[in-house]
């Protein structure tokens, strides 16, 4: 596959970000869309923008981003992305965001959930684990935000 950083649309993308002039979500978002596109073709994943998961409140929360994946003729949510823009705003409360989110998929789909997260603020990007089960991330010692974990984190033999 190759880089995206060889592929001149989304490096004008993420150009536009770092050096434009507009703080909006959307310049993010754009970046943010050719990459999933590119490391989630078509053929095996299906990408909704702002999915409305509907809560038993009756409110709705939606990620900027679900990603699915074709698993036995049915599309599983394997991915959330939340985008922000590179100025005012910061990376917890983009998880904040995700967290709620995910509780909410998990309060529809039930037991416990692991999903992927990718958190895009601007250039900046951070590809995160999420897991239900954090009263185990705690026992173990895994760092943790609300149980969020990057995916570079290296798990003891014991955990």
């Amino acid at each position: 596959m190759l880089l995206y950083t060889t592929i001149p649309t989304i490096m004008a993308a993420l150009h536009r970000i770092k050096n434009g002039h507009s703080t909006l979500e959307h310049v993010t978002s754009t970046a943010t869309s050719g990459l999933l596109q590119h490391y989630y073709p078509i053929t095996s994943y299906i990408c909704t923008p702002e999915v409305h998961l509907d809560t038993e409140f009756g409110g709705h929360k939606k990620p900027d981003y679900t990603i699915e994946k074709l698993t036995n003729g049915k599309l599983v949510k394997v991915l959330f992305v939340e985008v922000k823009s590179l100025v005012n705003s910061n990376f917890n409360d983009v998880l904040d965001q995700l967290y709620a989110s995910i509780l909410n998929t998990v309060d529809v789909q039930g037991g416990s959930f692991s999903v992927f997260v990718i958190a895009m603020k601007g250039t900046k990007i951070a590809i995160l684990h999420f897991t239900s089960c954090v009263g185990l991330l705690d026992e173990y010692g895994i760092p943790n935000y609300k149980g969020f974990t990057p995916v570079n984190y290296n798990l003891t033999p014991e955990q």
